[in-house]
């Protein structure tokens, strides 16, 4: 089976583990990672090898012409985050022929970005749900009207409250599976046994000061976090501390170099560090989640270069008030909120629910769980 992975803006080295590419590959199927940056914009960052042999770079139109003429007449699948779905219509419109199948996922669900749905919208959002025998999705043609939007034939979430509504009006009901999300893929696939010989601390790294470049002063941001860590490290009474690098680091590494010289620094296992952890510390990682499903002891840290910036302090506030978190302000570095420090279980329960999974069936790769049903279909 050909399968296409269709990227825009983000393009990464993560995105191998993410979709466990080298198992498709030795599965015997075709991989193409179809790369639109160039006609919609964007950064890709990947410098991984096995990445950058299965890429394929459309920078035209007409290119988009000639991947569709180069395909077997044998159905492909391909799949795309869903909102690359509103931008990729024109694209999809010319790429995917009638044999073909699309799958959308919508996965990377956070706590700072979820809206909570009442009033109307909640009604009509459980009307639908308790009247699943009503083919909703043939209102499909009326949910498009006035709308840009290329209709998945399959839709896959990470939990039923993060599915939206548009979902049910444009895919068939049996097409809509509901998984898992991508950090609870790395967990179900992690068997390995916690290690607790040594008591560890790990920091998950968003490269602000790059992320926000001349909105935060880097110097005085890493001078900050560090003396933080030690500090931690300290009262805490923890053996280390291990930064757990943000994906993107790769792409940045001589402006990283000499950050966290005193730490060790580790990528792409950030799932293990944190499953073996006893602390954690970050600002407003999603990947915060890791450390809630696990039931490990999450530490906020701000101070007044990241309380500038708006998304910044409103993300950590909302991290903060849903899971009952401590936030320590690394300008003073006041630890005493820390003692006797308990997780609020209820809180990390819910979170876990609405964001990471609810679907406890399922235990292997979403996306491959997701392109074996599709097959199966295609087979009938």
């Amino acid at each position: 089976m050909t399968i296409v992975f269709c990227f825009t803006k983000i393009f990464r080295n993560s995105h191998r583990q993410i979709f466990e590419l080298d198992k498709l590959e030795q599965e015997g199927h075709k991989i193409i990672l179809l790369d639109l940056h160039k006609l919609h914009g964007g950064n890709p960052t990947t410098d991984d090898d096995f990445m950058l042999k299965h890429r394929k770079i459309i920078s035209s139109k007409q290119g988009l012409y000639d991947f569709k003429a180069s395909l077997p007449d044998a159905p492909v699948i391909y799949i795309s985050n869903d909102s690359y779905l509103q931008k990729l219509s024109g694209t999809f419109d010319i790429l995917i022929r009638k044999q073909d199948r699309l799958l959308a996922f919508r996965i990377k669900a956070s706590v700072f970005t979820y809206k909570k749905e009442k009033g109307l919208r909640l009604f009509f959002r459980k009307f639908i749900e308790n009247t699943a025998f009503l083919p909703w999705h043939l209102l499909r043609s009326l949910y498009l009207n006035n709308r840009t939007y290329y209709t998945p034939d399959y839709y896959m979430c990470s939990t039923k409250i993060y599915l939206p509504l548009k979902a049910y009006f444009t895919v068939e009901r049996d097409n809509i599976l509901i998984l898992h999300s991508d950090d609870v893929n790395r967990i179900v696939a992690d068997t390995s046994i916690v290690d607790g010989q040594e008591r560890v601390g790990v920091f998950l790294d968003q490269i602000l000061p790059i992320a926000y470049r001349g909105k935060i002063d880097p110097d005085g941001y890493y001078d900050n976090v560090q003396k933080t860590l030690f500090g931690l490290k300290e009262y805490l009474n923890l053996d280390k501390i291990i930064v757990s690098e943000h994906p993107e680091s790769e792409a940045v590494k001589e402006e990283l170099k000499n950050r966290y010289q005193n730490f060790e620094r580790s990528r792409r296992n950030s799932h293990s560090l944190i499953k073996n952890a006893d602390y954690v510390f970050a600002h407003y990682s999603t990947s915060i989640g890791m450390a809630v499903y696990f039931n490990k002891p999450v530490i906020l840290l701000i101070d007044d270069h990241l309380r500038q910036i708006k998304h910044i302090a409103n993300a950590i506030e909302i991290y903060k008030q849903n899971l009952h978190l401590p936030v320590v302000d690394m300008g003073d570095n006041d630890f005493g909120q820390l003692d006797n420090m308990e997780i609020d279980k209820s809180a990390y329960q819910d979170y876990v629910r609405k964001f990471m999974r609810d679907n406890y069936n399922v235990n292997e790769n979403s996306y491959h769980y997701a392109i074996k049903r599709i097959i199966s279909d295609l087979k009938k």
